[in-house]
């Protein structure tokens, strides 16, 4: 699948060219956003060359309680729902829902902003805002679960230096966004677009909003190559789009007023981490702004890792990746000089300081001693078909020669250490869901804060992983890592230095 994936994408990618430098926010188009949420025709057109004999008679609306896990890696993509069939008439119509709770979810976030902006002004334009000078400001999703705690799970110890502050970026574990805000608001003390914009800056991103979505449609009757269902996808995180031009204002403002400080972006190039850095590149522009723009990688970096987090000329040149990158270690500030090189992309790599780094790996925390109490323990990414896939590839004959089937039916259970964006009911479905995968296999779930990553290696003789970046920390521990090719459009993301490492083997789901 990959090598057809590949020869698609040569055929029917075109490189990203244009920019709108008088109106920025159109940046924050669908059709240049490179987030894997996106719509991928190219995927669309792999997933169309599948004819299955029995492709009529699978209906994927109708729950099955055992299903092979092809076909589970197949409905695991977004454009799987939207092949042509009668049925794909429901997906629309429950997308129309959808859109439906968008709206509702934006004018919940509109009048929110609204009347805070009632009980903080006196008058329509005037509204108090932040002037910082000598700050680092951090953007964040934030968690309702951790509430003031979101910005130390992104940036360790960040709450203990007053000089750092905290913006919102998007919102981690919050089906509305409307709602979230309310948390956050309740709850924390970080900065919104509902504590810096007024009336008037309302106003003008409800215009502008209003603006990016007619120039979105339109493309589609204007310019070839420009499709309808990249479009209708992208769309339906409006709410999103709307916060991010809340955002996209509300940086602005904050840059434009603010001295000498330091705007850090999350390194995940989603619309609203892209408003957070493109505001502070228009205030610099138009304002002659004297503040500066740094992204934060947190978690170790190869070239491997998902395309669409790699920084490209095209956003360098508008603004977008800043002046400064942080990365976690030596290694990844490497990997990162060499690829920015090949890009012809001039920006500053600096390793993060010590109580910062997010992801410690063996350079940073030296030698690690082992204690295999666990012989399999499986390190999900975020998503279940991470899970899925790492089982299947411990029952598959083919990978026999690492590891007996016979071993792991004595196994007294599996270990599984989910990401904190999954959750232990949903990955049990998704495990008893699949044919391949015996259903008398005994499973243990790592609770996380109980339990450190690194603490949850060295207990295990055997580690799983799919694309989850932390494979390199459990490499360079040396325990014996199992890396599962768990998708065809993106590898595991080894750092160069590690790919030949001994004590790491590949391995198929099939």
């Amino acid at each position: 699948m990959r090598t057809i994936y590949e020869k698609l994408v040569l055929l029917n990618s075109q490189k990203i060219k244009k920019t709108y430098p008088n109106f920025s926010y159109l940046n924050f188009s669908i059709y240049l956003s490179r987030d894997d949420r996106e719509f991928d025709i190219n995927n669309y057109l792999l997933l169309k060359k599948f004819k299955n004999p029995n492709h009529r008679n699978f209906n994927i609306f109708k729950k099955q309680k055992n299903i092979k896990g092809f076909y589970k890696y197949l409905i695991s993509f977004k454009e799987y729902k939207y092949l042509p069939r009668i049925e794909t008439i429901f997906v629309f119509i429950f997308d129309l829902l959808k859109y439906i709770k968008q709206i509702l979810d934006i004018f919940g976030i509109i009048l929110i902003i609204f009347i805070l902006g009632i009980l903080n002004i006196r008058d329509f334009s005037n509204k108090k805002f932040f002037k910082f000078k000598n700050k680092k400001i951090y953007s964040i999703y934030y968690w309702n679960t951790k509430k003031s705690k979101s910005a130390n799970y992104y940036y360790p110890q960040v709450d203990k230096d007053s000089i750092n502050k905290i913006f919102i970026s998007s919102f981690a574990d919050s089906k509305y966004l409307s709602f979230g805000l309310i948390h956050s608001i309740l709850n924390s003390r970080f900065i919104t677009p509902a504590n810096v914009l007024n009336t008037k800056d309302l106003i003008l991103s409800i215009l502008q909003f209003l603006h990016l979505f007619i120039h979105d449609i339109s493309l589609i009757f204007l310019k070839k190559n420009y499709n309808f269902l990249s479009f209708w996808i992208g769309w339906k995180k409006a709410t999103e789009i709307f916060y991010s031009i809340l955002i996209y204002n509300s940086i602005i403002k904050l840059s434009r007023y603010s001295s000498n400080c330091e705007f850090i972006s999350w390194y995940e190039n989603q619309v609203t981490n892209k408003s957070f850095s493109l505001g502070v590149a228009y205030s610099k522009k138009n304002f002659s702004s004297n503040c500066n723009l740094s992204t934060y990688n947190g978690t170790f970096f190869t070239p491997k890792i998902k395309k669409h987090l790699l920084p490209i000329y095209s956003e360098f040149k508008a603004g977008l990746w800043g002046n400064k990158y942080y990365v976690q270690d030596k290694g990844s500030q490497r990997e990162m000089n060499i690829y920015l090189k090949s890009e012809n992309i001039n920006i500053p790599v600096k390793v993060c300081s010590k109580k910062m780094i997010r992801a410690k790996s063996f350079q940073n925390n030296g030698k690690y001693s082992k204690s295999y109490k666990r012989n399999i323990t499986i390190f999900t990414h975020a998503s279940y078909w991470d899970l899925s896939a790492c089982l299947l590839s411990i029952f598959n004959n083919r990978n026999s020669r690492f590891l007996k089937n016979k071993k792991i039916a004595q196994c007294e259970k599996i270990f599984i250490r989910l990401h904190p964006s999954l959750n232990k009911e949903n990955a049990i479905k998704e495990i008893f869901s699949i044919s391949e995968i015996p259903k008398n296999i005994k499973y243990e779930f790592i609770e996380n804060k109980e339990e450190s990553f690194i603490k949850s290696i060295q207990l295990t003789k055997y580690c799983f992983f799919g694309i989850s970046s932390y494979i390199n920390l459990a490499i360079e521990i040396g325990s014996k890592v199992i890396s599962v090719d768990t998708h065809h459009i993106n590898q595991a993301p080894i750092k160069n230095e590690l790919i030949n490492s001994k004590n790491l083997t590949f391995a198929s789901p099939w």
